[in-house]
Parts: C-alpha cells; structure tokens; sequence
C-alpha cells in the first residue's frame, strides 16, 4: 500500500465503521419482511455484499465494495441506490455465499427493483472484480469486469464497474443514447453527470438540464454526446450563443461517434446553426436508414414545425413526425408538446386537452408546463381559469411568458383572451424592456383585428421604453401595402427614420429585444427603401438598396441582411411592373432562418417577403404555390399576425377563382372576425 495514503486512510475509516457494524450483523437470516413501497423519484437498486477470494488483507473488500459502488451509483440520472447500512444491516452474516435466493430475499427486504452480486480476486497482487445486474426477481440483466494492479487502483476499479453497471442499468431502460454515452467517455464524474443531465432534459427542465451537460462536459472536454446535449438544451432556453458554442464543440469531437449518432449530432448543427433546408434533409435520411431512431424523427418534426412556414409550407405537416416519435415511445414529453400545439392549431379541442393532461402527468413541472396550462385555459377554458393561470404566469420567468403569450396568440383562436393576456402580463413586466417589447407585441395584435391608430398609438407608448423598436415597428407597419394610411402619417415616418441617427440608439440587453443592437443601421435603410416604394420615389428606394448593400454585415446575420436586400430589391422589381424578375429574386435566395429570432423579431420573421413572394406567384399563375405560402402566416409568430386578414383575402379570392366556395367561404369568414369590413385608420 505505499505511495496509496488516500487509500490507507479510506481503508482505516472503513474498517472500523465495520468493526462497529459486525456486531449488528451476526443474526440468522429472518423471513423476508413486507417489502416496502419503491421510492417515487427513481428505480432502487441494491447492492450485495461482495465475495472476496484470495488475500485475507482484502476481506474488508465484502462490504466495503458495497460502500465504494453505492457512492459511485447513487444519483446517476434518477437511479437511486440502497443505503450501504440498509444493505448491509439486513445481510446477515451466516457464511453463506452469496447468491441469486440471497440476493432475492435483500432486494425483497429493501424494495429494491433491482440488485448486484459481485466478486473480487486477488491474484499475485492483482484485483479482478465481477458484479452482475439482477432484476428484483433473479433474472440475469447484465454481468461486468474491472482489473486494477493491487490496491491502489481500487479506486480505478471501482469506476470501471460503475461505468459498465451504468451503460447496462441504461439499456435495461432501453435508453440508446445514454448506453452509447457510457461508452464514450472513461470519465464516471461526467458520466453521472450526463445521466442526471438526461433526466431533467426528459422532463423538459432544461436550464437544470444544461447545468448538468456542462459538468459533464468539464469533466471530459471531449464527450462528444454531452456536448450534443448541452447544445440542445441551450437552444429549448432560447441561449443561441451558448448552443452554438456547444453545437461547435460537439462538432469537433463527432468522429468519435458510430455513424448513425454522428449524422445526428451533424444534423442538429445544421439546425442550430440556421441551416433549417439541410436539417431536415439530414433527418429525413436518418430515419430512411434508421426507422426506429426515436431522436431523429422527433427533431425531424421540430425542424418542420419551427421552419416549415419560412419554406412556404404548414407547420402542422409535422405532426406525422411527432406522432411516429410517440408511437417509439409514448411518453416522449417533447413530441407530446409539440403535438398539443398542432391540436391547438387544428382545432382539435378534445386532442389538445388530452395531450396538454398527459404531458403535465408526466411532468407537472417542466419548463412547458404552465405555458401548457395557459394556452388549455384559454383555448377550451372559462374566464375564471384564465384568470388563475394569468396571476400565476405573471410570477414565471420572462421566456416563459413570451411563449405562452405567442401560443394563446396564435393557437387558440381567441384573438380577445390573448388581448386580455397580454395586457395584465405586459403591463406588469419587471423591466423597461420587456414592458416596450410587450407594447410592440400588443401593436402587432391590434394591428391583426384591423385597428391601426391603435397600433400606432401603441408603439407611441413602446417608444417610451424603447425607441429603437418602436420607431423600426413603426416604419414597418406604414410600409405595408394593405393597410389604409394616409399620405401625411407615411411623410412623417419616413421623416422620422431620416433624421434618426441609429448609432445613438442605446444597447439593448434583454432578449429579445437585443436581436437588433447591430442592425439599426441596416434596419433604417430598408424601411427607408420600402417606404420609397409605397411612395412611389422608386429612384430613392433604388438607392436604398444600393446603401443596404454597402453597409458592414455584423456576424451571425449574413443571412438576414440578404433576405433584407432581396426583398427591397423584389418589392423595387414589381413597382417598376417587373413581376416575374421579382420572383425570380426571391426564389434565388435562401430560405434558413434560426426560429427564435423569427419568432421574436418582425424583422427576422420575413412575413414581408413571404407575403410578397405569394403576391407574385399569384400573378405568376402558380395559384396552389401562393396558397401554400399564405397559408403557413401567422403559424409561429405573433409578429406574423398583421399580416394574417390580408392573406386570407387573397386565399378567399384565389380559391373563388379555382371554384371551392367552400374553401373561399372559411378563408372570408376568418378575414372577417379578424377585420370586419376592413382595417380602419
């Protein structure tokens, strides 16, 4: 034992906390008691005292196996493990071996869904141990091997054991993807850590979740899976930064992965990283090659869900996705999520309510929860309902109310309890910021039922918190084409935006409103330009463009500044009666955008060019094209809502001209309850 004195002393401790214990442990085995009622947080385990062959200076080994394992095992993830004095209490030392009948009666005694029976040898100095994972009622589930050069590498073998024992507890769950991380990382601390990470990430905590990922990822730099996981549940938090920073780090690391899990982890970084088109691509191949890949069909529907509409196709198309992932396994908390959403959607009341009580059975107090509870509450609810879960969404955290807010607003079809919502919620913000960002999200609410000097004296009241945002809103709802704005209020907007020096706009810290610290600049220019085109001065909208064109692109919006230009550039081409080189402007770009900043900013949502993009395919004769591009606004974002009568006019007009009346009916109807005769200034 020299050059070991942790050990030493560890086995000085051991050894009389056992000398203390034997005289409690020399009875006869009793009849199994009634077993007691399993713990509700997680599967028990029960680790047996070990036989010990070979030296007689490790016979401490017995029971002190029990100590070492159950600190390694307990709290990976939601196992939990029996008391070492529990354990070893009831196992009376009678001399007999032990064995499965044993290990039965223990397990039994402590209410213990599973035990372990193990084994150490020493051999010329060496330590070989054995332990074999038994269910409650015998039956063999898994058997592993560790090896250490003499006792100072007990600690070495105690973690290969637990390692192994991991990966098998994991695929007796049938968890794929947690038996592959045992497998890839030597590391037990990152390990655990993962598993505790896997557990709250099914509950939908993700925050708890990704505070668990990074440990694991500190105690392995180079677990690949861990990394994977971090990304993701930093995109659930709406943390883009942070979950491309992982994404990148697991990138880096994916050769160590099968194919299958490394064209996952691919995969997801296309979608993180805004590739929406090439995610879905990816995934649709994976669960070509792969039907039973549960994690593949899952985020296949939540890349269709997000992106869908940017693409010009309904978010409910994911729903075959969703279902097939429930169909792998019903209690997917995620696909159920996301399933309730499309049943809000759809209509489908009784769907919804079913989905919304078997995601909180599941888990009550994931992050989803309560913004279930709300869109439930007001979509099938009575007043006293919305009440209570509105006094007790006021208290939650800011992401939380924003995405509650944006589902009532957009799922439930009831455009006055969203009113309602958004009233007391905004009206209460604990900052200025999300009091302005409130104010821009009620603008655009009122700015869908056909009221536009309140929306306009809306932003008014917004730009007292936040006058960047305001004044952006402002000049995009003036520019909008459908609107009915008189001359003189157009002349003083675009006054506005003339004068207004952007560099001076101060920094936003809240998200989402610091989606835009380093594009006013950019932002003016276009609105400038789009309202020269609703004015007519096409010559000054043409220079606009050429402005937008030469300002710098800050990093990470490549992609909206180009969908910016395109669409000054479209709108430019069909005012100067160019329509189908307009289209072709559009159609020539890509179509990718990040979801959250979508759903969070009326600039990075493009409703303006989707809904020209449809104007022009309209024009073009490509009617069932146009149908499709107005049909998928107003699926992911409140921000898309202005936008939502007038396209249902032109889907009333277009289904008229194919000859369904009953189509054009439904699409008039909904126009109406929305604008009645029209918006009015």
């Amino acid at each position: 034992m020299a050059g070991a004195p942790e050990v030493e002393d560890w086995l000085d401790r051991e050894r009389s906390r056992l000398a203390r214990l034997a005289a409690g442990v020399v009875r006869a085995a009793p009849d199994p008691a009634p077993a007691p009622t399993p713990r509700a947080d997680g599967p028990l385990l029960l680790i047996c005292p070990f036989t010990v062959r070979g030296n007689a200076a490790i016979g401490y080994l017995a029971e002190g196996m029990v100590d070492l394992l159950a600190t390694k095992l307990d709290g990976a993830g939601d196992l939990r493990v029996v008391e070492p004095r529990l354990a070893l209490s009831g196992a009376a030392n009678t001399g007999e071996a032990w064995d499965v009948s044993r290990g039965k009666w223990l397990a039994a005694r402590a209410g213990a869904a599973s035990f372990i029976l193990g084994g150490v040898v020493e051999v010329a100095g060496r330590l070989e141990a054995t332990a074999a994972l038994h269910s409650a009622d015998g039956a063999l589930l898994a058997r592993v091997d560790g090896r250490a050069e003499g006792e100072a590498g007990l600690f070495e073998l105690v973690d290969q054991l637990a390692r192994h024992l991991l990966a098998h507890w994991a695929g007796a769950a049938n968890d794929r993807l947690t038996r592959l991380a045992a497998l890839t990382t030597e590391s037990l601390p990152a390990l655990k850590a993962w598993l505790n990470g896997e557990r709250a990430f099914r509950l939908a905590r993700h925050l708890e979740a990704a505070d668990a990922y990074r440990r694991a990822t500190q105690a392995d730099r180079s677990f690949a899976l861990a990394w994977y996981r971090l990304a993701a549940a930093y995109a659930a938090s709406a943390l883009i930064t942070p979950a491309r920073e992982a994404s990148a780090a697991a990138y880096r690391h994916r050769k160590r992965l099968s194919e299958h899990d490394r064209l996952l982890l691919e995969a997801q970084h296309s979608w993180i990283t805004g590739q929406s088109g090439d995610a879905e691509r990816r995934y649709a191949a994976l669960v070509t090659a792969w039907p039973e890949s549960l994690e593949a069909w899952f985020l296949l529907g939540d890349v269709q869900l997000h992106s869908n509409p940017y693409r010009g196709k309904s978010a409910v198309l994911a729903r075959a996705s969703f279902e097939r992932a429930v169909e792998l396994d019903p209690g997917h908390l995620g696909a159920i999520v996301q399933l309730a959403r499309i049943a809000a959607m759809e209509g489908r009341g009784g769907d919804l309510d079913a989905l919304v009580e078997r995601a909180l059975t599941l888990s009550p107090s994931g992050d989803q929860a309560l913004g279930l509870r709300v869109l439930q509450a007001f979509s099938l609810g009575g007043p006293t309902l919305q009440a209570e879960v509105t006094r007790e969404l006021a208290q939650a955290r800011g992401l939380t109310i924003a995405r509650a807010f944006s589902d009532v607003a957009l799922y439930s079809g009831n455009l006055d309890g969203a009113e309602r919502l958004g009233r007391e919620l905004f009206a209460a913000a604990r900052s200025e910021e999300f009091r302005a960002f409130g104010q821009v999200t009620l603008a655009h609410l009122d700015l869908a039922r056909g009221r536009v000097v309140e929306a306009f004296d809306r932003l008014r009241q917004a730009e007292r918190h936040d006058p960047a945002w305001a004044l952006e809103t402002r000049g995009l709802f003036a520019a909008l084409p459908f609107l009915p704005i008189p001359p003189d209020r157009l002349a003083a907007v675009r006054a506005e935006l003339t004068a207004w020096d952007p560099a001076a706009a101060r920094p936003a810290v809240a998200i989402p409103l610091a989606f835009h610290n380093d594009l006013h600049a950019q932002l003016r220019v276009y609105l400038l330009g789009l309202l020269a085109v609703r004015a007519g001065t096409l010559e000054e909208a043409a220079l606009a463009g050429e402005e937008l064109a030469e300002l710098p692109v800050p990093e990470g919006n490549e992609a909206l500044l180009q969908h910016l230009g395109r669409t000054l550039h479209a709108a430019l081409l069909q005012a100067r009666g160019a329509p189908q080189e307009a289209l072709a402007v559009l159609e020539q770009g890509r179509l990718d955008v990040w979801f959250q900043y979508a759903v969070a900013s009326p600039f990075f949502a493009g409703t303006y060019e989707r809904f020209l993009r449809a104007e022009l395919l309209a024009a073009a004769g490509r009617l069932p094209d146009a149908l499709q591009w107005w049909g998928a606004i107003a699926e992911r974002s409140p921000f898309e809502l202005p936008f939502l009568a007038a396209s249902l006019e032109r889907q009333r007009a277009i289904w008229r001209e194919l000859g369904d009346t009953e189509q054009a009916g439904r699409a008039e109807e909904r126009a109406r309850v929305l604008w009645g005769n029209g918006p009015k200034w």
